[in-house]
């Protein structure tokens, strides 16, 4: 079995949810599941690695896409979803999702419809009142499509 991770981050300062998907990843790969963590990372931005919080594990692969440069490429995470697809192309049995707002996020949901691999979203408190009201014009863009279908 092969599970792809996806994480807009893996930063340290991240907080609880790169803690929760770097644990999740090291335990499925200790259990004999192959996972492909992806995330994003800049050599410009995180000077080093110890910034972040890496499961390490022979079954787990992680894997990093570099941040966005131009705001076009930001919006739709081109080099995100590169990696990605790359992974999917290796038969994958399962997406977990740890977030929402991010272009990342929307990549990864909408490769893994497109190609119908069974995902897990996991919001991780996004969806509290708080949160969706933190930055409220942001999210209700995001949020307008998955309502109507």
């Amino acid at each position: 079995m092969k599970i792809i991770q996806c994480i807009s981050s893996l930063k340290k300062k991240g907080g609880g949810t790169t803690f929760f998907v770097s644990d999740l990843s090291y335990e499925l790969g200790k259990n004999g599941i192959n996972v492909s963590l992806i995330s994003q990372f800049s050599k410009n931005k995180d000077p080093t690695f110890r910034d972040l919080y890496l499961p390490v594990q022979e079954r787990v692969k992680i894997e990093f896409s570099d941040y966005e440069k131009n705001i076009f490429n930001k919006i739709f995470a081109t080099s995100y979803r590169s990696k990605l697809i790359e992974s999917i192309e290796k038969n994958v049995n399962l997406i977990h999702i740890t977030g929402l707002w991010e272009p990342s996020t929307h990549a990864a949901f909408s490769l893994a419809r497109k190609y119908s691999i069974p995902t897990i979203v996991s919001p991780q408190g996004m969806l509290e009142p708080w949160a969706i009201n933190n930055n409220f014009y942001k999210k209700k863009n995001c949020m307008v499509p998955l309502s109507t279908k």
